[in-house]
């Protein structure tokens, strides 16, 4: 998992104006830039694992950043079959996971504030690839 991308979702959802705009501008650019196989595959690497690195703003900003990227039609029509594959499983599997507690059946209950954008990634992904075929 890519250092840089986990540095980057911290410092776009910290509250210091002058390291977060720097932050977005960069993922805003790489996360729409016709080629970003690459940024979607390591933000999904890094939103749907347990690494400590990433902070909850991060994680929760990822997110976003995943679901504005499979909505936008243009830009999921050039993501690789392989980087969606990639994120289809890396998805269920987060979903699966389950938590460290008995408090929660799974990773998406575990944070509440995830779970709309959780369901959305879902319902795209599945009218993005599911119904298609």
């Amino acid at each position: 998992m890519s250092l840089d991308i986990i540095n980057l979702l911290n410092s776009a959802a910290c509250g210091d104006p002058d390291v977060m705009m720097p932050a977005i501008q960069r993922l805003t650019a790489a996360t729409q830039s016709d080629n970003c196989d690459n940024v979607c595959s390591e933000i999904s690497l890094c939103v749907f694992s347990r690494d400590d690195r990433l902070t909850p703003d991060g994680r929760f900003l990822g997110l976003i950043y995943l679901k504005n990227m499979m909505f936008d039609s243009k830009i999921w029509h050039n993501i690789s079959p392989g980087v969606k594959k990639k994120v289809e499983v890396l998805l269920f599997n987060y979903i699966l996971g389950g938590a460290e507690t008995s408090n929660f059946t799974n990773l998406v209950e575990s944070f509440p504030r995830t779970n709309g954008i959780i369901s959305e990634l879902i319902s795209r992904y599945v009218k993005n690839e599911w119904l298609k075929k």
